[in-house]
């Protein structure tokens, strides 16, 4: 991903030794379709075979030994056939077993000395290994890769093995190893002590003979760094460069109407916190400058975000402008159009929701007005990037959970107005660090304080005992309060045995009422979510069962318990979010976490804990950060190799490598960064975001 090939660079893969047509294609299914896509397929983990065990010290494990071969035999077992090796070394034997290989039988010869490497069994009082990795002591490229070394293990697919991948990608260094071209300049390199693209792609696949194993294995060794630091300074290239551009750009220069804004402050039922406070006057500060505004506000859930650009908002309308709030789902368009609405009653600002299964006729409506300025704040979700949505004087966006959003939707709403100021508002709380690099062309604010009264949520394990959770309700509905209880699944399937929504209204209706319980989720007409948010809302229904289409966004401060069905089955980002649609009043609020397993590590970590931002630190743990941050970045390359907790340092090397390039090479176009401009075509050409600004 991140170097050139010379040489014969087109030559079809299946050309490259032991590859042929049929690997060609089993290749295709892990997106491997050249000779760089091979060369940058790198290992997922390695193990460590350097070191030979004599076989009377074997025990239950992953081990490698040698041997010489005393008794070779074949048993057919009707279409199963099981060739079976005797090895011995001078403290003992073990038996080598593999099933439908019969080849092997011609293979193995007898007095042959084999080295072998696998999971080591006891069966029958004797020692086994069943398919493991071998080779003849005298095999030489087999042995060079495969044994006496740290050896790479890869993401595979059926028909492919280690042994396999392990030979592909040895001939194709082989072949093609003096054809790595570094892009990044060498004096880049040494000031930043970078080994060369070529040792950094080299040394991943086959570490160094004398590498430290702890090291290797957590992806620290200086070969590894250099291709993580790529991952992170090229995303990090063009964000600068990004932001470079954007900061030349004559924006809006909006002028603080504190005087105006004033009595709608002073009439809120609440104060701000200090972290509000803090985070308004950065907004305000950015909002005066003339160039676009690009920021991120992160703050947990229930933290205040959208009071604070609703204020930013207003702030912009008062100089003629007119804002947009871009939100994932419908359900949260009309709770934020009615919320909104309600708090700017009395003031003379025309406010419109819109989502694309609205009647025609209204929609039609909402468009034109929108089109002649009558339509100051509009709230949406996609429908807004329609084509024939168009503003009058958009000057300020506000894109609520971005992690729902590509980056190039997000574009086409700013592409909406004229270089309007954007603020990215994510109640999913990411280290300051991982922040910074997944979306580093923001500037970064957070709201780290909760507003005053909010109580803790209790938060339980309820394990196989639903009376704990009738209970729970029972209660509840004694105190005339409402609750939440989310399935994961909307009906059960023959594939997924899981609590089901619609089982649930049934079994919540038989023990409670049919009058009091309602059903909510995502297929259903959007008038219908609308009517059921509203009934809900009013206290009409009391129980709401639903799907995750209340994760984000749903505001009902009457609702003080929350039940989570089938708890084991969400991640702890999303146990949070939905945790968090209790809670927003002063009354006691509580989570119950329904499962039916004896013990799982997320739960646990969820009822002992209540910040978003510690929670969301043990998500990257369990998860890993492929999985969070390919959704954090929505559209971009995903990282093969970083890992925020292992490689912060790298993240800092990688940043200060860009700003040395921006405040010393004049120009991101300086000859002599040709090759990571090119690198970054390559990367992030679909993605030509600069020009929509």
């Amino acid at each position: 991903m991140y170097f050139f090939l010379g040489g014969d660079k087109d030559k079809d893969i299946q050309y490259i030794k032991g590859i042929g047509p049929r690997n060609k294609s089993l290749l295709k299914r892990k997106k491997i379709n050249n000779i760089h896509d091979l060369l940058s397929f790198y290992p997922r983990d390695y193990e460590d075979r350097r070191n030979l065990v004599k076989i009377a010290q074997l025990n239950s494990g992953e081990f490698t030994i040698k041997g010489t071969i005393t008794d070779i035999s074949k048993i057919k077992k009707g279409r199963l056939i099981i060739i079976n090796v005797i090895l011995q070394d001078d403290t003992g034997t073990i038996s080598l077993t593999f099933f439908n290989q019969k080849y092997l039988y011609e293979v193995f010869k007898l007095d042959k000395e084999v080295i072998a490497s696998g999971k080591v069994e006891f069966n029958f009082g004797r020692l086994s290994m069943v398919n493991p990795d071998w080779s003849f002591v005298d095999g030489e490229n087999k042995m060079k890769i495969n044994f006496n070394r740290i050896i790479p293990l890869y993401p595979l697919t059926e028909g492919l093995t280690q042994v396999k991948m392990r030979g592909f990608i040895f001939n194709t260094l082989t072949e093609f190893r003096e054809d790595i071209i570094d892009p990044i300049p060498e004096e880049i390199r040494e000031r930043y002590d970078l080994p060369s693209e070529k040792l950094g792609v080299i040394r991943t696949h086959f570490p160094k003979s004398n590498a430290v194993f702890h090291d290797v294995k957590n992806f620290q060794t200086d070969f590894q760094n250099r291709l993580i630091f790529d991952e992170i300074f090229y995303l990090q290239y063009y964000w600068k460069k990004r932001k470079a551009n954007i900061e030349a750009t004559k924006g809006i220069a909006f002028e603080m109407k504190r005087d105006e804004l004033i009595p709608f402050i002073s009439k809120l039922p609440f104060k701000f916190t200090n972290a509000q406070e803090k985070v308004l006057q950065e907004i305000f500060e950015d909002m005066q400058r003339p160039v676009p505004m690009n920021r991120l506000l992160q703050g947990d859930v229930g933290s205040g975000k959208t009071i604070v650009s609703l204020i930013a908002m207003l702030n912009a309308h008062l100089n003629g402008y007119q804002s947009a709030i871009m939100v994932p789902t419908e359900v949260l368009a009309q709770q934020h159009y009615l919320k909104i609405k309600e708090m700017l009653s009395g003031h003379d600002i025309n406010i419109e929701v819109l989502y694309s299964k609205m009647p025609k006729k209204e929609m039609r409506q909402i468009k034109e007005d929108l089109k002649a300025g009558i339509v100051h704040i509009i709230i949406g979700t996609h429908a807004l990037f329609s084509q024939d949505v168009e503003f009058n004087k958009l000057g300020f966006a506000v894109i609520d959970e971005q992690h729902r959003f590509g980056v190039k939707q997000r574009m086409d709403l700013i592409g909406k107005g004229v270089r309007p100021d954007v603020l990215v508002m994510s109640a999913t709380p990411i280290p300051r660090s991982i922040a910074q690099t997944v979306y580093g062309d923001m500037d970064y604010s957070v709201i780290d304080e909760m507003p005053a009264g909010r109580k803790i949520i209790e938060t339980r394990i309820v394990r196989k005992d639903k009376k704990i959770i009738y209970d729970y309700i029972k209660m509840a509905l004694e105190r005339n309060e409402l609750i939440y209880i989310v399935y994961p699944l909307i009906e059960e399937t023959e594939k997924i045995d899981l609590l089901s929504a619609k089982e649930g209204v049934e079994e919540f209706s038989k023990i409670f009422g049919a009058e009091n319980v309602g059903l909510l989720h995502g297929k259903m007409k959007s008038r219908e979510k609308i009517q059921i948010m509203a009934e809900f809302s009013k206290g009409k229904i009391k129980i709401l069962v639903s799907t995750t289409v209340i994760e984000v966004g749903i505001d009902v401060s009457e609702a003080t318990l929350m039940v989570i069905m089938n708890s084991e089955r969400f991640g702890l980002s999303q146990l949070h979010q939905l945790r968090g649609r209790v809670g927003r009043s002063e009354k006691h609020s509580t989570c119950l976490l329904y499962t039916e397993l004896k013990h799982n590590k997320r739960l646990n970590i969820m009822a002992n804990n209540m910040d978003g931002f510690k929670i969301a630190l043990e998500d990257f743990k369990l998860r890993g950060p492929g999985d969070i941050l390919g959704t954090i970045q929505s559209g971009f390359p995903m990282f093969k190799l970083f890992n925020p907790f292992l490689h912060r340092d790298i993240i800092e090397k990688g940043r200060n490598a860009v700003n040395f390039i921006f405040d010393n090479y004049g120009s991101f176009e300086h000859e002599k960064l040709k090759g990571i401009n090119t690198i970054l075509d390559e990367l992030y050409g679909s993605h030509d975001f600069i020009e929509v600004l």
